[in-house]
């Protein structure tokens, strides 16, 4: 296997990993997991793919340094520029999510309902997933990778999408159900009797889902 093929080869693997696997199951966590530091594993699990994504973007750049067709490179060819373009846009993008992320979880725990940063980081996070699949699938498609890797790809981003989109609209049907008032009121009686119980080890309850 030559220096580039393997090149090719991983950035393939790291961005469908990141994009079709990891995004998702982090995105997820979020919904499913019980307890007051379902936030954090969600953190933890986006910066893996947020990793991740860093390293197939530094790839992919390498790439495109390396590869060309008649000496012109490929952000100068319209009909497969839009794939590095697309990628280097997220990349910038995925820069802020954790800081909105962040804010979003602070005054998530203040106010007990979603403020405007709330919104802002779900969006993007909503829009990112998908972009970043769809890009991934044309990259294959471009590329003329084998017949195998689009196969293995649909058949990964079909069972990771559909979950993900699955787990978000139960989410947020049963979020819709419940009353906003009754979602703040019961963040306002669990800080009450956390701060009653300071002096214990801390409380089992649960933060409200975001």
């Amino acid at each position: 296997m030559g220096a580039t093929t393997l090149t090719v080869f991983s950035f393939i693997a790291l961005g469908t990993i990141a994009f079709v696997i990891v995004f998702p199951i982090g995105s997820i966590a979020m919904r499913i997991i019980p307890g007051r530091f379902s936030w954090l594993i969600h953190g933890l699990i986006q910066m893996a793919g947020f990793v991740l994504y860093i390293a197939a973007a530094a790839l992919g750049i390498k790439l495109t340094q390396q590869v060309t067709f008649g000496g012109t490179s490929l952000y100068e060819i319209s009909t497969i520029n839009f794939h590095p373009i697309i990628g280097l846009v997220l990349l910038a993008i995925f820069f802020f999510q954790p800081i909105f992320g962040y804010i979003h979880h602070v005054q998530f725990k203040r106010y007990g309902i979603r403020q405007i940063w709330s919104h802002i980081h779900l969006i993007i996070g909503r829009l990112l997933i998908p972009l970043g699949i769809i890009n991934g699938g044309l990259g294959l498609y471009i590329s003329n990778s084998p017949k195998e890797f689009k196969i293995a790809y649909a058949i990964l981003a079909a069972v990771f999408g559909i979950a993900w989109i699955f787990v978000s609209v139960i989410s947020e049907s049963r979020r819709s159900r419940q009353p906003a008032m009754v979602v703040v009121e019961e963040h306002k009686l669990r800080k009450r009797s956390h701060g009653r119980n300071s002096g214990s080890r801390g409380s089992s309850d649960s933060d409200p889902k975001i």
